[in-house]
């Protein structure tokens, strides 16, 4: 309820109430390329990074099927729900914020340091209101953190108990009480602290973090994607009788999309955003690709060769 009244509440007020509204003509025709650089179309590519960053955490209802009910049922539709709202929901906002701006070099170099505020702000015309915005967003904020907090543990856990994961002995065990893996939890607690002190030292290496994130998450849809492709997706992994069925011509679409978007993915989100490249605005997500693929091999030899046997199907 206070996420759908936040996003009627702004999506309304903003364009309503602004008197600096942009007009339709350079919302809809006009193409901003600030890389000061690169074609107009390697720009929008890597500038596709903050987006793709809001589908990182589509596949949070996949990690949960083991607590649903009828998961063959309700995860397909809880997936298809999420980005139908989804769009439903961030188009009109960001076109309303669009509509609200009016000088775009002035929000994105506000003394602030968060350009969504200083549209809000310029827009209702009121300090007040903007705080109010910020504060309900923020909430809301919390209420979904905690629920990819909450999924990101389960992995965590998930990978322990199939003896993944180094230390899986302690970060697998489930407190007598709470019923909840606490080990896991707090592990992921830190990692998420660690990675926001990094903001407060660099923007530009947490920039990288989020590059990072978007490309993992999808070179994890394109592995299993890549995988029915080249099997033909034959029955075994998909069964005739499976109750979320799409048409072969469709799914093959669907698979090929997914592989080659996470190609496109891996090679530009590692692009700097902008020239002359300079230690301060170079794109660091390669560095940290190498240093989690250095993780992961150090993990396999270490731990998992000996103890991992494939996921645990029956408990």
């Amino acid at each position: 309820l206070l996420s759908i009244s936040t996003f009627l509440t702004i999506t309304i007020t903003c364009p309503v109430r602004s008197f600096n509204s942009a007009n339709s003509s350079s919302i809809w025709t006009e193409f901003v390329n600030g890389s000061n650089g690169w074609p107009d179309g390697i720009s929008y590519l890597t500038s596709l990074s903050t987006p793709q960053f809001m589908l990182s955490g589509l596949d949070a209802t996949l990690h949960l099927a083991e607590e649903c009910l009828q998961p063959e049922r309700i995860v397909p539709k809880a997936v298809m729900t999420t980005v139908g709202i989804g769009f439903a929901t961030a188009f009109p906002f960001a076109i309303g914020a669009i509509y609200s701006s009016g000088d775009v070099q002035a929000s994105l170099s506000t003394k602030t340091g968060f350009p969504i505020y200083f549209i809000m702000e310029s827009a209702a015309r009121s300090p007040a209101a903007a705080t109010v915005f910020m504060a309900a967003l923020f909430v809301v904020s919390c209420v979904a953190l905690t629920a990819v907090h909450q999924t990101a543990s389960r992995l965590t856990w998930s990978f322990s108990r199939d003896e993944a994961l180094i230390f899986s002995s302690r970060l697998s065990r489930i407190h007598p009480s709470l019923g909840v893996p606490v080990l896991a939890l707090i592990l992921n607690g830190i990692l998420v602290l660690l990675v926001g002190i990094v903001y407060i030292i660099s923007t530009t290496a947490f920039n990288a973090f989020i590059s990072t994130t978007v490309i993992v998450a999808q070179i994890s849809y394109a592995v299993p994607a890549f995988i029915l492709l080249c099997r033909r997706r034959p029955a075994h992994f998909l069964p005739p009788s499976r109750k979320f069925r799409l048409p072969a011509v469709l799914g093959y679409f669907a698979n090929g999309v997914t592989v080659v978007w996470a190609v496109i993915l891996l090679v530009f989100f590692c692009f700097p955003k902008q020239f002359p490249v300079t230690g301060g605005n170079m794109n660091y997500a390669s560095p940290v690709l190498a240093i989690m693929a250095l993780l992961g091999i150090a993990n396999w030899f270490a731990y998992a060769r000996k103890w991992y046997h494939g996921p645990r199907l029956e408990m």
